[in-house]
């Protein structure tokens, strides 16, 4: 009789979660299919941002387009590469082009979709503090 009450607890421990080579297998599956669900995610994310950065740039071709204006000043201010300098210049040139302040907002509105940066943020480290204040009153005097 002892023997058989032996199995019978042997058999039960075998079945649980007791096992720890069991439980490694199961946390190191979650941690893996997390993993990839991340990196899934991560992939999906890029492309999506990756697509509306080129059907943004694809209308900034056309003539008074506010993502035109965007696309202009991200290059006045040489942010393209990082050894170029910004010519304030071609940044009032542009600025004096957009003709209100309603255009303008949609001109950050693309700018933001097409470098994921902030227009006047990037306006003021690119420009001295007197050059920024003439942009902001610039932008200010245009008719809404």
């Amino acid at each position: 009789m002892r023997g058989r009450k032996k199995k019978k607890v042997r058999a039960g421990r075998k079945k649980g979660l007791g096992n720890v080579k069991e439980a490694e297998g199961i946390v190191l599956t979650s941690v893996l299919g997390l993993s990839a669900a991340a990196g899934f995610a991560l992939l999906v994310r890029h492309f999506y941002k990756k697509f509306i950065q080129d059907k943004v740039q694809k209308a900034s071709l056309i003539e008074g387009n506010p993502a035109t204006y965007a696309t202009q000043l991200y290059q006045a201010m040489g942010n393209e590469h990082w050894y170029l300098q910004s010519n304030s210049d071609a940044i009032f040139s542009v600025l004096r082009s957009v003709p209100s302040r309603t255009l303008y907002a949609k001109v950050q509105d693309a700018y933001k979709g097409s470098y994921a940066d902030n227009l006047n943020a990037d306006l003021e480290k690119k420009l001295s503090p007197e050059q920024y204040n003439e942009a902001v009153r610039m932008i200010s005097a245009k008719p809404a």
